[in-house]
């Protein structure tokens, strides 16, 4: 009997991830440790090794699948797993003997033809994504009806999975107790795929009590479905909050309402569960379109309006088009931004420091040092922040709103946005304040590498109290750097310019940096942001200072 291996937790506070790539396959021999998939949560790919040695029986998971911890990734055939399975074995039979089914018997003897089907007393069914169209060979898992533990009948309904133009029900053919659930809502199946491990109800006596099991799901299917229910309680988020669990609704109600710029938390679901419908959307936005006009300023807040952003027209009819999906990255990437910008008050100011000595130095020491770490200009910026932030330690807080108050840090972890061909991360480079210039540089380098190369894990991206983003190798003069939230500032960088400077009555070119300082106005003044941008400025100005 082959031994079950699930998703371990991935990182703290993680709870689903998409897997990325699969490294081995069924029949594939493994060595304890060895590497069975890379996964990859909103910034970070992580390799998923198995503790266990053996052949691989059954493989579980496909790529671009998504999974939380917990799920089975594959089935392994161990050395000693017989042994460890003859255990579970014995109890099996008893079961079938066991003296309760027979008064249940009595109860059921319309419905003979179901021990032929009904699987063996007390063992585990597998049930598998059966064929749910004619030419369909891939579904999104709308809704999961069941957990683990819940006692389902016959024909049940397990979950909800989305085709391309439809919505199915998938019944268990069998009834039982779920011991085990191998979907989550939103993730991708192929039909074959495992859905369920169902105890199943046994045969000879027990099989016929199936038929008065039809009773019983409406005991134990009810809480299933009211589990999902929870969440319709979020229409106590009617008032457009969006605190609480998600509002339940599938993939195709889902699509319509961003479509339509409609806050799920703002409706209420009609089906079973409180679950919302293609139908609820729309009745609510008929009710919206009656009410007077809500003021733009207030629509732009987020949940208190319908209207958060104009539908998208139909491209298609204007030329070709080509729809190219998000990885989790970019999806997450551009969740917290659109939050940290909607909620955070943002002003920038901008500024020009003079760094021409300092470039010529840096340049020198790079040349006369050429096996030594790298000095950067954004490496020499981080230790100039650093000295900015204990100057003025507004900008090394978050804001506690809940509490109303300004949570300052003793610590300096300083944040270094970094474009990776799967979008943008931030990793952090920790106590800066107690690391000189080449040891900045060295970490650098080594993070930036792992960053492009996927290799970060989640804590590399933790704790960050101050970023900093440097575009000057692409280009511009200045742009407006978005907060990363729950940080209160943001350094942007562009590209360094020759400005002729009127000095002493005398021309001069100098080398000048353009800087774009952004700050969370609840935390930070802007007089005080003019004296953070000056210090810096001056720093780099005399840079002597920094080594």
């Amino acid at each position: 009997m082959a031994i079950e291996f699930k998703l371990p937790e991935v990182s703290e506070g993680v709870t689903s991830v998409d897997v990325a790539e699969i490294r081995v396959k069924e029949g594939d021999v493994i060595e304890a440790g060895a590497i069975i998939c890379e996964v990859e949560t909103d910034k970070a790919v992580a390799e998923i090794p198995c503790p266990h040695a053996g052949r691989i029986t059954r493989l579980l998971i496909s790529s671009g699948m998504s999974i939380s911890p917990g799920t089975t990734i594959l089935e392994i055939e161990t050395a000693n797993a017989g042994a460890a399975a003859a255990a579970p074995a014995k109890p099996a039979a008893p079961a079938a003997a066991a003296p309760t089914p027979p008064p249940a018997a009595p109860a059921a003897t319309a419905a003979p033809a179901a021990p032929a089907t009904a699987p063996t007393a007390s063992a585990p069914f597998e049930f598998r994504l059966p064929e749910v169209s004619e030419g369909v060979a891939k579904v999104d898992v709308a809704s999961v009806a069941v957990k683990v533990g819940d006692t389902i009948a016959k024909g049940a309904v397990v979950c909800e999975v989305e085709t391309d133009k439809a919505v199915a029900e998938i019944p268990s053919p069998v009834a039982g107790k779920v011991t085990a659930v191998h979907v989550s809502a939103g993730s991708s199946m192929k039909i074959g795929d495992l859905l369920l491990t169902i105890e199943a109800v046994g045969s000879t006596a027990a099989a016929p009590v199936v038929a008065p099991a039809a009773q019983a799901p409406v005991t134990p299917a009810a809480p299933p479905i009211a589990a999902p229910a929870a969440p319709a309680a979020a229409p106590a988020a009617a008032t457009g909050s969006d605190a609480g669990p998600p509002a339940p609704a599938g993939p195709a109600t889902r699509r319509l309402a961003r479509k339509l710029g409609v806050n799920l938390r703002q409706v209420k679901g009609s089906a079973a569960g409180g679950r919302i419908t293609i139908e609820d959307i729309e009745a609510f936005v008929r009710e919206r379109m009656t009410q007077p006009a809500v003021p733009a300023a207030a629509a732009a807040a987020p949940g208190f309006g319908i209207v958060q952003a104009a539908p998208l027209p139909d491209f298609s009819r204007f030329g070709p088009v080509e729809k190219q999906p998000m990885n989790k990255i970019f999806r997450t990437a551009a969740s917290n931004l659109h939050a940290a910008w909607v909620t955070i008050p943002h002003v920038t100011q901008h500024d020009l420091a003079d760094i021409t000595e300092l470039e010529t130095a840096r340049r020198k020491y790079v040349k006369a040092n050429p096996n030594a770490p790298k000095i950067t200009m954004t490496a020499i910026i981080i230790k100039a922040v650093v000295q900015a932030l204990k100057a003025f330690p507004n900008f090394n807080s978050s804001v506690d709103m809940a509490s109303g108050e300004l949570v300052i840090k003793q610590y300096y972890h300083i944040g270094v946005a970094v474009d990776t061909p799967n979008g943008l991360v931030v990793p952090v480079i920790r106590n800066c304040d107690q690391k000189n210039i080449l040891q900045v540089a060295a970490e650098l380098a080594e993070i930036a590498g792992r960053a492009r190369d996927r290799k970060l894990k989640a804590e590399d991206m933790q704790g960050g109290t101050f970023t900093i983003t440097n575009l000057g190798g692409i280009g511009g003069t200045a742009f407006t750097p978005i907060v990363n939230y729950p940080e209160v500032a943001i350094l942007g960088m562009s590209r360094t310019l020759n400005h002729l400077i009127l000095e002493n009555g005398q021309l001069a070119e100098r080398q000048m940096l353009p800087l774009s300082l952004s700050y969370d106005h609840r935390a930070i003044n802007g007089a005080d942001a003019a004296r953070f941008i000056v210090k810096l400025s001056g720093s780099l100005t005399n840079f002597l200072e920094l080594f």
